[in-house]
């Protein structure tokens, strides 16, 4: 059982909050900022994960949680008790339920004003979760909001610092094609990486080594075209040129700075004003990963697209791995989890046929995406037939046509592979469905569909499909 979360700024429409989270806790947050995840040792260095919380007893009554919490063991020496409430009917009151966990703590006093110890009480909608808050986000971006030389399209701190988050937090060096007024390498050199920082322009060059001396950071900074430029570091992190402009700049100038940086480090995080996804995969990219950073009302009102990739041709020899979003691979067999699969498809299935939009959505992430692909078996080929989003889904169940007709299915197993985290299912499925008068709405035959689940606060849950011919 996952014995942490990490609760991070509530903003569901911008991914790379999540994106963030994922990279440095292992963790993905739900709807409400909160990740169930396996780590907490970079919390501190995070732009949005507010606190780091090692979980201490949770249960799906008040009264279960308050008895699991007298029976553990943990110092609350000077203590003071926290509530977040998430759930839509929460069946506590603040005070009442911090009261009552007070209560629970046996031998020990709160002290409200100087806590040694802080707790979290968090209700959700399946229960309660108790834990210490064991850390926090330093927010070093804000301090670098007094660098004393900036531009008017300079990243804000926040978003440069997060982008960097993207690489794998145990690298040791960074560099950046295009420094501009230096907000990267100033958030980079405040984590405690060597920075490598370049531009074309002299001036950016004396304004990236101010801003440096400024906050007392180290880093070599040097006047170089980002296309020729030959430093390699284990990670890479830029503001592409002309910053929101990027429309403006020359395409070969483009490509060619791309043609670069992939020689340059072998992991590489790109901001960019849209999907630079097809130059990124002709300049040697791979694994690339887009996450659209939608700034909050009061903020810098530029949407970015943050693109993270590899390099595959790169050419040193230590390599550094990039743990993807959302990407399912190096999946094994794990026959715990099997029969939870199984029963997660059939029930999908019988919920159409059961007319149950409740128990389908049920068996759902939030969203996910169904293809249509025929009889490709290339990914490039596959048609999005629809993006199920939660909104998709509960018109589903109010479709009149749909509840008023028979579904009728047959399946069997082909092959399912799943780790404790992941699972791919393929099956060969016939069904169809008829109105009341016995007229046949739509019928399949022997298709072969493959599934994608992912483990999602301790329940599985689809997340895509593929459908095409069987053969």
């Amino acid at each position: 059982m996952t014995r942490c979360l990490a609760i991070c700024m509530r903003q569901p429409d911008n991914e790379l909050i999540a994106a963030e989270c994922l990279s440095l806790t292992g963790g993905a947050p739900d709807a409400n900022g909160v990740a169930y995840c396996t780590s907490l040792d970079y919390v501190g260095r995070s732009s949005y994960i507010r606190h780091g919380v090692e979980i201490i007893a949770q249960a799906e009554t008040f009264a279960e949680l308050t008895t699991a919490i007298r029976r553990a063991r943990f110092d609350a020496t000077d203590f003071r008790i926290e509530w977040m409430a998430h759930a839509k009917q929460c069946p506590i009151g603040r005070m009442e339920a911090i009261v009552g966990v007070a209560d629970a703590i046996e031998l020990y006093y709160p002290n409200l004003d100087r806590p040694q110890h802080r707790f979290l009480l968090l209700a959700r909608d399946d229960g309660f979760v108790f834990g210490e808050i064991v850390a926090d986000s330093q927010r070093a971006y804000q301090t670098h909001l007094a660098k004393p030389y900036r531009t008017s399209s300079a990243l804000p701190p926040r978003l440069a610092r997060a982008a960097i988050n993207l690489l794998p937090p145990t690298i040791r060096s960074m560099a950046d094609l295009c420094c501009g007024s230096g907000t990267v390498a100033v958030e980079a050199a405040s984590m405690g990486l060597e920075v490598w920082a370049a531009d074309r322009d002299p001036l950016a060059v004396q304004i990236t080594r101010a801003n440096l001396d400024y906050f007392g950071y180290r880093g070599t900074v040097q006047v170089a075209d980002a296309a020729e430029w030959g430093q390699q570091a284990e990670g890479l992190v830029a503001d592409l040129p002309y910053g929101i402009n990027l429309r403006r700049a020359q395409v070969d100038q483009l490509q060619a700075l791309l043609d670069n940086a992939a020689q340059r480090a072998p992991v590489a995080v790109f901001l960019a004003a849209e999907d630079l996804s097809r130059r990124l995969g002709q300049a040697g990219f791979v694994d690339i990963e887009l996450f659209r950073h939608r700034p909050s009302a009061s903020g810098n009102p530029v949407t970015r697209v943050v693109h993270r990739c590899r390099s595959a041709v790169f050419q040193r020899q230590d390599s550094v791995d990039i743990a993807p979003v959302g990407r399912a691979a190096d999946i094994g067999v794990v026959e715990d989890h099997q029969q939870a699969v199984e029963e997660l498809i059939r029930g999908y299935h019988q919920a159409h046929a059961d007319h149950d939009a409740e128990a389908l959505r049920a068996c759902h992430a939030d969203a996910y995406f169904r293809f249509l692909g025929g009889n490709s078996d290339n990914p490039l080929d596959w048609l999005p037939d629809v993006y199920c989003s939660r909104d998709y889904m509960m018109e589903w169940g109010r479709d009149t046509a749909v509840n008023e007709a028979t579904y009728q299915f047959s399946l069997r197993f082909i092959s399912l592979r799943c780790n404790d985290e992941l699972a791919v299912a393929v099956t060969q499925e016939s069904g169809r469905w008829s109105r009341p008068d016995g007229e046949v709405i739509g019928s399949w035959e022997d298709k072969c569909c493959v599934w994608f689940a992912a483990l999602i606060e301790g329940n599985w849950k689809i997340v895509g499909q593929y459908w095409r011919d069987a053969g």
